[in-house]
């Protein structure tokens, strides 16, 4: 669902190779019967239909790593354009606590068409690569945003080390007077990450929510820890 006909615009010319199909979101077989065709929203057409592949949550965690650095998302994230725009605090749904959008603003200055709920569960696995589902958060705003989101995302299981090197190769590719380019990755990285488990904490005293609190600061943890032997090295 596109909140207005500038992000559906501009996410069809950012994410050309990403949204191959405008409007599509997936839906549960179990509810498929009861969508019509196309449902009218704020006064556009969204389309519903199923879509029969997994979502990369299903596939197995040991292998989500290795898909995500050879699915073409990362690179598909680099290659997106800069948006010249004023900066909006979100798109047409925000969430009331969205300290991990406040957080990128303060250190990437360069925006760009983001999904703005870049998880595994809204990753669809194709034969070919893969579908970006679930836009209903879609807003310019910084690149960071949405590289934090996958890179550093619990669910997709790896090194500290490994998410690093990624958001460092990703942060590459921003502007050259991005504060980003210069920034220390492992103190931005800690930056977002406290961020993120404030927003996890915000959305109440729910079973995802504290898995994800748990997680997130879990892999702060690791992240520490990494810093201290790095430190220790050197």
């Amino acid at each position: 669902m596109y909140p207005n006909e500038h992000y559906k615009r501009a996410i069809e010319e950012r994410y050309s190779s990403i949204v191959p199909q405008s409007g599509l979101r997936a839906v549960p077989m179990a509810h498929l019967g009861a969508l019509p065709a196309t449902r009218n929203a704020r006064d556009f057409e969204v389309d519903f239909r199923y879509i029969d592949v997994p979502s990369l949550c299903e596939v197995s965690a040991d292998a989500r790593w290795s898909w995500l650095e050879g699915s073409g998302l990362l690179r598909d994230l680099k290659a997106r354009s800069a948006v010249t725009s004023k900066r909006q605090k979100g798109g047409a749904e925000t969430s009331a606590t969205d300290n991990l959008l406040a957080a990128s603003q303060t250190v990437c200055t360069c925006d760009a068409c983001c999904h703005g709920n870049l998880d595994p569960g809204n990753v669809l696995v194709t034969d070919d690569g893969y579908l970006l589902v679930g836009w209903d958060l879609a807003r310019i705003a910084p690149r960071v945003y949405d590289e934090f989101s996958i890179v550093f995302h619990p669910d997709i299981p790896t090194s500290i080390e490994n998410r690093l090197v990624q958001f460092e190769d990703l942060v590459a590719r921003h502007d050259d007077s991005c504060p980003l380019r210069s920034a220390d990755s492992v103190d931005v990285a800690y930056m977002l990450l406290e961020a993120k488990i404030k927003d996890c904490a915000s959305w109440g005293d729910s079973p995802e929510a504290n898995r994800l609190v748990a997680s997130y600061s879990d892999m702060l943890a690791e992240l520490k820890g990494y810093r201290a032997s790095t430190m220790a090295e050197n």
